[in-house]
């Protein structure tokens, strides 16, 4: 087959949560006999400490100004039908709302969602009204249920859209792929193959793409019009 070496990239991971998965990487150290194994891996960072966590989750404000919002419209749909309907069904406006929140904006926002839909359930949709105070002991009952569903249902929401955007995102890279190819097929010479992968793939990672292409003379550029710390790289590189 005349294949001699593969170079492969390999992902830290974290052998407490994958304590028995083995990586490709470490299979085919192990038996790939007769074959030069390199791996390109990222580099280590430490362990995220909670106020690493804590900023993670509170990064972008904007997300749950958006979330209540929608906290706003499923307290107006349900202030709508409260006269018309028994009240713990109008907490099916809150896990619709929280659902739409996990979908849009992720988990941290739809947990404080959460949180918050129980009280404005209990202020506008319990006896008294305006109240958090309630007459019947059934509502801890409710309550709870209202908040465990829309954690779980939030948490699934927000993993699914999360997959969805990944999933997305192969494709379009698939996609590219499959024009790069036909592209670079479709051109002749190295200048013109060089502005074709470029353009290319300037689309898909929307970012500045320069290619260091190695000639007879030495390493050119392109595109041409490359910054001065790119030619810097280039002169480096021979």
């Amino acid at each position: 087959h005349g294949i001699t070496r593969i170079i492969i990239g390999h992902r830290i991971q974290s052998k407490k949560l994958h304590p028995l998965r083995t990586s490709l990487s470490q299979e085919l150290i192990e038996r790939g006999y007769g074959f030069e194994i390199t791996t390109i891996s990222e580099e280590a960072t430490p362990a995220e400490g909670l106020i690493g966590r804590w900023r993670r989750f509170i990064s972008n404000p904007t997300r749950y100004l958006y979330g209540l919002m929608v906290l706003a419209v499923c307290t107006a749909l349900g202030m709508l039908f409260r006269d018309f309907t028994d009240s713990t069904n109008l907490a099916m406006f809150y896990l619709a709302g929280v659902v739409l929140i996990a979908a849009k904006f992720g988990t941290g926002p739809s947990t404080i969602a959460s949180l918050l839909s129980i009280a404005l359930f209990n202020f506008f949709f319990t006896r008294p009204y305006y109240s958090f105070e309630f007459y019947e002991t059934d509502y801890y009952f409710t309550f709870a249920a209202m908040f465990v569903t829309s954690l779980v249902v939030g948490s699934l929401a927000a993993k699914l859209s999360i997959q969805a955007k990944h999933a997305r995102r192969r494709e379009q890279e698939t996609s590219a792929l499959y024009e790069l190819t036909r592209g670079l097929s479709a051109v002749r010479g190295i200048g013109k193959m060089a502005d074709t992968a470029i353009s290319l793939l300037a689309d898909v990672y929307r970012m500045e793409i320069v290619l260091f292409v190695a000639e007879q003379d030495g390493i050119s550029l392109h595109p041409k019009t490359a910054s001065a710390d790119d030619v810097k790289e280039a002169s480096v590189a021979r």
